[in-house]
């Protein structure tokens, strides 16, 4: 690889530079350092995540084989009767006037949320449905099929939305937060869209750092939204 640069005081106006060595020295230290541990170290416990290794080109069987029952019969009784009244509603149900709206309507929405639709996979203590990832699909593919937007907005509220307070929360913010946002009738969302990063959560550079009383929180960063 040559790089032509200004050179000064020189016969021509570019001096030209090989780097290829340079280059290929800087590459080959890139890739070794971005070697997965499991390939650097015999030390390490074999990975056997089933995607990360779908990604090296290798296969690991014992995660997918014999394949598992999604749902017990039990289980897809309770999902087709949460889903009929969906399938009814959407029967009568006109996308292209959430299109021309913009945004799914009032009567949409509220119908949303007397289905249970905004807290699928929410405990029954905190006013879900608290159906598996397969119900939850299910549901997903009931709306998606119908109009994919509405589809994002319980997707995205249930999600990035409140999915976070579920995970991590204490039982307190769980105990006042989850009921608004699966009957409550609160939309939830999550601050992601920075100057820096859109739907990369890993790059986003707000921090929130305790204090070191463990009393507060102090927070610097910005938000587009």
């Amino acid at each position: 690889v040559k790089i032509s640069s200004l050179a000064a005081g020189s016969k021509s106006k570019f001096d030209v530079v090989d780097v290829s060595a340079v280059l290929i020295r800087s590459t080959r230290s890139r890739c070794l350092s971005a070697t997965p541990k499991r390939y650097n170290s015999t030390a390490d416990a074999p990975n056997l995540s089933f995607m990360a290794n779908l990604f090296r080109g290798e296969i690991q069987p014992v995660q997918v084989f014999p394949y598992p029952e999604a749902a017990d019969a039990e289980q897809k009784e309770f999902i087709r009767s949460l889903r009929e009244p969906v399938d009814r509603f959407f029967a009568e149900y006109d996308p292209v006037e959430s299109e021309k709206l913009g945004k799914p309507s009032d009567a949409v929405m509220e119908a949303m949320w007397d289905m249970g639709c905004f807290g699928l996979m929410a405990p029954e203590e905190y006013g879900g449905l608290n159906l598996s990832n397969t119900g939850y699909a299910t549901m997903g593919d009931a709306v998606g099929g119908v109009d994919l937007g509405l589809a994002v907005v319980l997707g995205a509220h249930q999600s990035i939305g409140w999915k976070g307070v579920l995970l991590y929360g204490t039982d307190e913010q769980k105990k006042k937060y989850l009921p608004m946002v699966t009957t409550g009738k609160t939309i939830a969302a999550f601050a992601l869209t920075e100057p820096s990063s859109g739907s990369d959560a890993g790059s986003i550079r707000t921090r929130a750092v305790k204090s070191a009383c463990g009393k507060f929180y102090t927070m610097n960063g910005s938000k587009i939204w």
